[in-house]
């Protein structure tokens, strides 16, 4: 998913008033079929899941019995048709990994060896009736992954793995237990890469050529692990010695019918890289996101079925700054061959709220689940500087009032044993209904003392027609051997 944060960062970079509307639906959803088809509410990552994408491959050793594991996201987070202003602008993305684990014995110490491949795509296309398209960010990566995890001690495992194609290097993870305590590291080397094109058109007051950027970054992480299991759940976390400030933290009680978890985590991506016309490098591009997500969820169990109540809070803020190379990026720009210090930078922040319900049964070989939430989509205050240290004809700035979304989400999922193997399968719709827009900004104003300006479905008609709040389906197919 980090790349298509930093995909959708660089969108909003572009055209912020529109991405107001993107919510990213696996910002707003979480878990595999199972937890998404029940509300999808619970960010709480099982040490499993966390075994069988290869991301802690020392947990392998959990492993009994050999295991495949495949899962699979289609999403489509924004599609604007009919005759509005922004109609052809759409987002999708499809992701999906497969595993293949397997335990074996060598001596008198537990091995396990994996093999597992990654598939992900995505598209942010932003056009309007007047200039047509104005950027196109694309992500596709493939990558193989095997791994190799042994439990030589008791108290002691080990994992490893080693990638291949595009955007993936290694990972180590080593593990060390007394009695109820575990500790380890893990250090892992990982390429995020995305594409993003701009068509020669105009921009910021002048005629700008087609700009592309290739947006790479090589991400180390060095984390420090620690977990406790308790009589009554379970504590663990993570801290990133690389990155102040990156952390994972969370825990499960479970007491009579009732289980609570809870997950907090924070990421920052940086990014910094270089924008091109023709093949000229003509500025340096830095782009920062952090994305900070909190998740508690309650079950109760009453015979087959088990009922959810859950919050999930996700905030992504990004920075973005652009600076020239001299007079290269004069000339490209505007044709003159002078060394205009030119510069633009950018700051902007959302945040999505969901509260839900949840509902999940299992009779035998068959489960069902549903779930109901409402998603508060909150876009912050910013905005865009941009112009010249020598020519201040070119100075502007464009500023983005807060502005607040309120969307429905629906949620159903089924799962069926066939023999040994099991498949799931869950799907979610968004549907917008209301909206309200606080200040000022480039698509109207607000004055002090008025009351704010507030849309909703039923006054809108047609307008709201046209946009489609966001799908997600997830598959997962596991078999045991």
């Amino acid at each position: 998913m980090w790349c298509r944060t930093a995909a959708l960062a660089l969108f909003v970079c572009a055209a912020p008033r529109l991405a107001r509307a993107l919510p990213l639906l696996r910002l707003a959803l979480a878990g595999g079929a199972t937890e998404v088809g029940a509300g999808g509410l619970d960010a709480f990552v099982p040490a499993r899941t966390a075994a069988l994408t290869l991301t802690r491959p020392a947990l392998l050793t959990d492993l009994t019995r050999p295991i495949f594991w495949l899962t699979g996201d289609d999403e489509a987070t924004l599609s604007i048709g009919g005759d509005e202003f922004w109609a052809g602008t759409r987002a999708d993305g499809f992701r999906s990994q497969a595993t293949l684990a397997a335990p074996v014995r060598l001596a008198k110490m537990k091995l396990v060896l994996a093999a597992s491949g990654r598939f992900e795509t995505g598209t942010l296309a932003l056009r309007n009736k007047s200039q047509g398209e104005l950027i196109r960010v694309t992500e596709k990566r493939t990558t193989g992954q095997a791994a190799v995890a042994v439990k030589p001690l008791e108290w002691l495992r080990l994992g490893g793995e080693v990638g291949f194609g595009l955007g993936h290097a290694y990972g180590i993870e080593v593990q060390a237990r007394d009695g109820p305590f575990r500790l380890g590291f893990v250090r892992r080397a990982e390429q995020l890469v995305f594409d993003a094109s701009a068509p020669e058109g105009p921009k910021l007051g002048f005629q700008r050529p087609q700009l592309d950027y290739v947006i790479e970054q090589d991400r180390q992480v060095a984390a420090i692990t620690a977990a406790v299991r308790l009589p009554l759940g379970e504590l663990s976390g993570s801290a990133d010695l690389l990155h102040p400030g990156d952390f994972t933290t969370q825990g499960a009680l479970r007491l009579w019918r009732l289980a609570f978890r809870a997950r907090l985590e924070s990421t920052r991506y940086d990014f910094l890289n270089g924008a091109t016309t023709g093949g000229q490098e003509i500025a340096r591009v830095s782009l920062g996101v952090r994305v900070t997500r909190f998740s508690v969820a309650t079950d109760l169990r009453l015979g087959a079925s088990t009922f959810r109540l859950g919050h999930l809070e996700t905030a992504v803020s990004t920075g973005s700054s652009w600076a020239d190379l001299g007079a290269i990026t004069g000339e490209r720009l505007l044709s003159l061959d002078a060394d205009l210090e030119l510069y633009l930078r950018h700051a902007y922040g959302v945040s999505l709220v969901s509260d839900g319900l949840g509902w999940s049964w299992r009779h035998g070989r068959l489960g069902l689940a549903a779930g109901l939430e409402h998603l508060k989509l909150t876009s912050g205050a910013g905005g865009l500087t941009y112009g010249s240290k020598v020519l201040k004809s070119l100075d502007g700035k464009s500023t983005l009032p807060e502005t607040i979304a309120d969307l429905v989400g629906l949620t159903a999922g089924a799962s069926l044993e066939l023999g040994k193997i099991e498949v799931s399968l869950a799907l979610a719709q968004f549907v917008p209904y209301a909206s309200m827009e606080l200040g000022s900004g480039p698509g109207g104003s607000h004055r002090a003392g008025s009351p704010p300006k507030t849309t909703s479905t039923g006054k809108l008609g047609s307008q709201w027609t046209s946009f489609d709040g966001g799908r997600l389906l997830v598959l997962e197919v596991e078999r045991e051997f």
